[in-house]
This record gives structure tokens, sequence and C-alpha cells, in this order.
């Protein structure tokens, strides 16, 4: 998970959150859902999920995902700021916070939003592709990262298989010799933004 670095919305939908108060999610236009996905995800979050760094295309492979579910609080339906790309997966990410892990209200606090905090700060990757706390951080931080991988499911088998075969590439590649930036050309097509520039740096 990286920090997303949210833009300015788009101006139709802005328009249209203007002019709607009150308004569902559902109502806005189709077009307007395609428009907005294709902007958080190709303009703000690097073509990759916000919560796993699962690489995306803008089709069916990815969905709007209301940070802040829109049952617990709907007046952050239409925040821009709520709204992030996410991979469409039962296993892990948005799916999983809002289904099978079911989020509550007073837990949104014991976890990492990637729109206002860095997880990259507090995340490590282990070899073989698990997520724990890095070393030096405060008990509060630690307890922040484990929360946050258990309600996204981060360490679903599926991810920490994917992001152990990318570090062993990584690795692999390493011992030819090249150097950061070349490296980081190399794998620049990949998932896993964070765990690149851990293995590489």
């Amino acid at each position: 998970m990286r920090k997303i670095n949210k833009q300015d919305p788009l101006d139709e939908f802005e328009d249209f959150r203007l002019k709607n108060k009150g308004a569902n999610w559902s109502d806005l236009p189709a077009e307007s859902r395609i428009n907005t996905r294709a902007q958080l995800l190709l303009e703000e979050q690097n073509c990759q999920c916000g919560y796993t760094e699962l690489l995306l295309n803008d089709d069916g492979d990815c969905h709007i995902d209301h940070y802040y579910k829109k049952g617990i609080d709907s007046s952050v339906t239409f925040n821009w700021n709520n709204l992030i790309a996410a991979s469409i997966d039962e296993d892990f990410g948005a799916k999983y916070k809002d289904n099978k892990y079911s989020i509550k209200a007073d837990e949104y606090i014991k976890i990492y939003n990637p729109v206002i905090e860095n997880p990259e700060n507090y995340f490590y990757y282990l070899q073989n592709g698990e997520i724990e706390p890095k070393e030096g951080l405060e008990d509060s931080e630690k307890d922040k990262v484990k929360k946050t991988v258990e309600v996204f499911n981060l360490n679903a088998d599926n991810l920490s298989k994917r992001r152990r075969d990318l570090i062993y590439q990584i690795g692999e590649t390493k011992k030819g010799g090249l150097d950061k930036d070349t490296l980081q050309l190399a794998f620049s097509d990949r998932s896993f933004r964070s765990v690149q520039i851990q293995e590489i740096s």
C-alpha cells in the first residue's frame, strides 16, 4: 500500500455533486463513473490498486471503492478523497474490507488511509512476500500495520506469493550488476511498486 496523491476532481464529477445534493452513487451517470475510475487509476494511482498495489487495467478488473463505506457515512459518497480505484477480488483489498472483514465505523482509526498517510513508511516486505511492521516503530504503529494487513487481507496467499516471486526476480536481476535506475526501469511495468522500491534501493 502506497501514498495516493489526490488531484482535483473531474469537472463532470464535481458538477454532478454540486447539482445533485442527496443523490445516491447509482445516480452518477455511467460515463462519469467510467471517467472517474480512469482518472483515479491512471492519474492518481499509476495503474495500481490503491490497497494491494496489483497492476490494473481501466476495464473490468477494477472498480471505485469508497474507503469509508457509504453505508457507514453517506456524507462521503461523493467526496473525491474517499474514492480509490481497487482490484475486484473477494479474497483481499476493498471487497475483503467491506464484505468479508465487514469493517466497522470505529475501526477506521486503527488502519492506514493511503490518501492521508504513507504506509510505505511503516510496511516491510519479508523475503516470503508477507508484510510486517518495519523495525523501530512504536507499538501503536506496529498495531496499525497489523490491523491494516488484517482488514485488507494483504498477506493473502495469492498476494504474498506474487510479492515473493517479485522479490526473487529482483534479487536474481541484481546479480547481473545493473545500476539502480536500470533495475527500476526493468520492473516499472510490474505490480507492487513499494516492494520494488524496498528491494532495489
